[in-house]
């Protein structure tokens, strides 16, 4: 979540200054914001580094949709990997896997109507969950996964799917099934989607198989790719040469599209592009099909060209770069430490963004402190220090707003001096376990004793009082006995 929310704050100083470096008379080239006319939901996230580079509506959730099966299919793969099973395995579709996949015919539940106990092949459902977006495949690929790979159930399957999201940092997103089909307790949101598929594109093979305008099912039939960008059967106009694959799909009948591609650019840098809450697909009375304007293949036309020309991956430091000294306090033979980058740190910035405003400032922990050293005001921290002990952060700024940060840490250890020693060795002492049991008997000691002595004293005095009260009492039979005397005598 910490490092999320640092790319969300880097989108401000990737995009938002730039157009005060365009040049005006030159042709549009890509370093401004990307123009888009439409509001729909996009996320652009570099694969390479997983830096989120351009975001709209970013937290808003919608159906998964479509983008469920690139976590199934990821969960299907590592299962496959796990057991040994190659992908020219043939299974049979069972039964109960083509329940609940949505109505035959109905666009935002696409399928092949595959039939019960017929026979394929693993990378065929793969091409078919993939490229056609199919419910059926899908469904009966991870139906066989979980009953036949890891012996359970499809809700075992799906706790493996949420697992794999939560892994590639999709913290909010929840997945109901493992198709995509319309549930109003699954969702997720274009960052996370795009997460994942920056994740999805480590699996290459798959990768590759979405990158087809068609596949041939059993080598027999062929089935044309439902993302436009790949294929021109349905829909012509939206194909791009430079978009690399992946997945497209809808909520509903009526909308709530979501696009999936990837795209390099010619310095070699992987780019994923989300769409999110698009309008949908409308297929004509006559058969023919098309979209309204500021649909997500709009927005694509502006998005790649603009995401892969505009950005640069710069080092702003190298690993262990000395940075700042600090004091040390009471140190044994040093009086300073250094401090340098535990890391290196690179980053794509916009190409407009020239290097010398860059700026950096060191933001010191907790530890360190403001402190008199030889009359002057100097940050200090207290001894003993320890090798590679983080003091601070390294910040990189433009215009105040931050791009990255590294932690700063001692180049060395360094021991308190004598006084400090022997102040610790007498405080570990008078706190140690020994002398703390010691100090307890003393104690119980003075408070028996004082215990005794007070009943001792109670006791002193209650015999005093008794031999006062008896002395009391001869005295007053004696005068009692003179008195009656001197009566006798008169």
């Amino acid at each position: 979540m910490k490092r999320l929310s640092a790319l969300i704050l880097c989108i401000t100083i990737l995009i938002l200054p730039l157009s005060a470096f365009a040049d005006e008379t030159s042709e549009q080239t890509y370093t401004d914001a990307p123009a888009l006319t439409s509001d729909n939901a996009v996320a652009i996230v570099n694969v390479d580094n997983r830096q989120l580079v351009f975001s709209n509506r970013e937290t808003e959730a919608f159906a998964p949709t479509a983008s469920t099966k690139l976590t199934a299919m990821m969960v299907v793969w590592d299962l496959l990997a796990k057991h040994d099973v190659p992908v020219s395995t043939e299974i049979t579709i069972a039964q109960p896997a083509l329940k609940n996949i949505g109505s035959q015919g109905d666009i935002s539940t696409p399928r092949l109507g595959l039939s019960p106990d017929s026979v394929y092949t693993i990378e065929d459902m793969i091409s078919a969950s993939l490229v056609a977006n199919a419910n059926d495949a899908c469904s009966a690929l991870c139906y066989y996964c979980a009953t036949e790979l890891m012996g359970g159930t499809m809700q075992d399957f799906i706790a493996l799917m949420n697992a794999k999201a939560q892994e590639c940092g999709a913290t909010n997103t929840v997945y109901r099934n493992c198709t995509g089909l319309a549930d109003d307790a699954a969702y997720t949101n274009v960052i996370d989607t795009a997460m994942i598929t920056a994740q999805f594109f480590t699996y290459t093979d798959m990768v590759n198989l979405t990158n087809k305008p068609y596949f041939r099912l059993a080598g027999k039939s062929t089935v044309h790719n439902k993302n436009y960008l790949m294929s021109s059967q349905l829909i012509v106009g939206y194909q791009m040469k430079q978009a690399i694959g992946l997945i497209a799909g809808q909520n509903t009948a009526n909308g709530d599209y979501c696009l999936i591609t990837a795209a390099k650019s010619s310095d070699d840098l992987t780019y994923v592009f989300v769409v999110m809450g698009a309008s949908g697909e409308i297929r004509k009375s006559d058969g023919t099909r098309e979209f309204e304007a500021d649909n997500a293949y709009d927005d694509m036309k502006v998005l790649i060209p603009w995401a892969t020309t505009s950005f640069s991956m710069r080092s702003l430091t190298a690993k262990d770069a000395i940075v700042t000294e600090v004091k040390v306090n009471l140190g044994k033979n040093y009086d300073y430490v250094q401090l340098v980058t535990s890391e290196s740190l690179e980053m794509l910035i916009n190409r407009a963004v020239p290097d010398e405003l860059i700026t950096k400032t060191v933001i010191f922990d907790e530890a360190v402190y403001d402190g008199d050293y030889n009359g002057t005001t100097a940050k200090m921290v207290d001894a003993p220090i320890e090798k590679n002990q983080q003091l601070g952060r390294l910040v990189f700024l433009y215009e105040g707003i931050v791009l990255g940060e590294v932690p700063l840490v001692t180049t060395g250890s360094i021991e308190a001096s004598g006084l400090v020693n022997f102040i610790g060795t007498a405080r570990e002492l008078l706190f140690s376990s020994a002398v703390t049991t010691v100090i307890k008997l003393i104690l119980a000691v003075i408070i028996g004793f004082a215990v005794i002595s007070f009943v001792f004293f109670i006791i002193r005095a209650i015999s005093a009082s008794k031999r006062k009260k008896e002395q009391q009492t001869y005295i007053s039979r004696r005068k009692d006995a003179k008195k009656s005397d001197d009566n006798s005598q008169t």
